[in-house]
């Protein structure tokens, strides 16, 4: 709850467009708020972990679900890599 929605206020360019981002932790889940399908890739081979999930969803998340739980660049594309 980092509250980065309150910086989204449309004044900003807090969105990510165009951005790739690498998160070195576990892989992460598949999951609602990393819509469109693509847009989360997990380079490596395996079964995903929750803080993989919670890191990358913190940086990339649309807050579908929460709109508070909104990440900070939530049109980014996530490569999430093994650390």
């Amino acid at each position: 709850l980092h509250r980065v929605n309150v910086l989204q206020d449309g004044v900003r360019n807090l969105k990510g467009d165009d951005i790739n981002i690498g998160v070195w932790d576990e892989n992460a889940s598949q999951h609602l708020d990393f819509s469109p399908a693509g847009r989360l890739v997990n380079m490596n081979s395996g079964s995903a972990g929750s803080h993989g999930t919670h890191v990358s969803g913190t940086i990339g998340s649309r807050g579908i679900i929460n709109p508070i739980a909104k990440g900070m660049a939530p049109n980014a594309k996530i490569y999430s890599y093994l650390a």
